[in-house]
């Protein structure tokens, strides 16, 4: 027993540095954290051996101008702040920064880089990933998990809380360290609790060799998710295992099945987001008006359509 004491706590003291040492400085973590590419300039290229990015999890809200501590409101396709329907929002720093989700309400979301969903990392097959992770929410731990990567040699980056690492926990910076292997349309997410349903995903392309992406080759990256109103990951979490209920007809939900038959998900559907941003329908015909997600094509080009389901829920879905 004494033994297994000593060796706990040599673990855990392990885990510590590698939570606290390599922190990295405060103007890379700014230069990063409110542009579209998460990495460094000097990395990531096509003929360079490392691929270096920085991101920043925190909680924000939907359908606000934060800086303001304004709300925003959906109308014919474009945002309005509440108190001002008939100026729309103009400002275009403001617009990528202002999350819509479905545009129903203003609910609590976890963002990378202040984006939901988190910003696009792209790297090249056997490239070395290095990827520093800064916990910003107010009182949750979190871990990421690189979803496709093969993590051979590299177990204790595959982030799974409890068992291939001990949570980042609030304030604290993680380095996961892994190669890009295999190439193709991949993607990183939380592994505590619920966390990806409030946002906790971004997409991990990893191209092959010799196959660089060239100005003619056109490409959209596709994330869709299922949204809810009402739960926060915490919630979720516990409602996926005791059952959630309509409160109003005092029913259960119908838990949904993968495949083979095991219960999979008690998550209710309220609407579904493509690239953050859905609508709400009230009623079979009647949604809010919110705005979608626009993808910029030319007649008589070919694109490529890399589409990444980050859903909780089993239900069937299908891109046209």
């Amino acid at each position: 027993m004494e033994q297994t004491c000593i060796v706990f706590i040599v673990y855990i003291l392990a885990i510590t540095a590698t939570l606290t040492l390599g922190q990295s400085s405060e103007n890379i973590w700014d230069q990063v954290r409110t542009r579209e590419n998460p990495c460094r300039d000097t990395t990531c290229g096509e003929k360079q051996d490392v691929c270096e990015c920085y991101l920043t999890v925190e909680h924000r809200l939907t359908m606000m101008i934060e800086e303001e501590g304004t709300l925003v409101v959906p109308k014919g396709g474009q945002l309005y702040e509440y108190d001002k329907p008939g100026s729309p929002i103009i400002k275009s720093e403001q617009i990528p920064y202002i999350l819509t989700a479905d545009a129903n309400n203003s609910r609590l979301v976890i963002a990378v880089n202040r984006r939901f969903p988190g910003p696009q990392i792209t790297a090249y097959e056997d490239q070395t990933l290095i990827i520093h992770v800064r916990n910003l929410m107010d009182t949750d731990s979190t871990t990421v998990h690189w979803h496709g990567m093969h993590q051979q040699g590299s177990t204790y980056a595959d982030g799974v809380a409890m068992v291939s690492q001990c949570p980042i926990g609030h304030g604290q910076e993680f380095t996961y360290k892994l190669k890009a292997n295999p190439h193709g349309t991949n993607f990183y997410h939380a592994h505590i609790g619920d966390q990806r349903t409030m946002g906790l995903y971004g997409a991990l392309v990893v191209y092959p060799k010799q196959d660089f992406p060239s100005a003619t080759k056109q490409e959209h990256v596709v994330t869709l998710q299922d949204w809810n109103h009402d739960d926060d990951a915490s919630t979720l979490y516990q409602r996926m295992l005791y059952g959630i209920y309509d409160q109003a007809r005092k029913t259960p939900y119908k838990t949904t099945s993968s495949r083979d038959g095991a219960m999979y998900s008690r998550y209710r559907f309220h609407s579904g987001l493509v690239n953050d941003k859905g609508r709400y329908y009230t009623s079979s015909n009647v949604h809010n008006q919110a705005p979608l997600t626009e993808f910029d094509v030319a007649p008589n080009r070919n694109y490529t359509f890399r589409v990444i389901s980050g859903r909780a829920s089993d239900n069937n879905c299908r891109c046209f």
